[in-house]
């Protein structure tokens, strides 16, 4: 599976350049945004949501216990949830 610094190395640019891209970010020139595209259509390069919540330690689903008869063992939730 291809990542972002394949991205980056063949469309001759920086990872911050493929993040702000992959991200719709301003002050990327028209031509940077095209090879960076192409380079990303022709790897393949998919964002991967799972590895993008785990970088951010933010995550769209909370941890539930699978049921009832074990919320006696669940351990507690970790503070920064």
């Amino acid at each position: 599976m291809p990542r972002a610094v394949d991205v980056a190395r063949l469309a001759g640019v920086s990872q911050k350049t493929v993040s702000r891209v992959l991200n719709n970010e301003q002050y990327v020139s028209a031509e940077v945004r095209r090879r960076v595209l192409a380079a990303a259509e022709e790897l393949g390069y998919r964002l991967n949501n799972a590895a993008r919540a785990l970088a951010s330690g933010r995550s769209s689903s909370a941890p539930t216990c699978p049921s009832s008869s074990t919320a006696l063992r669940c351990p507690s939730p970790p503070h920064a949830w």
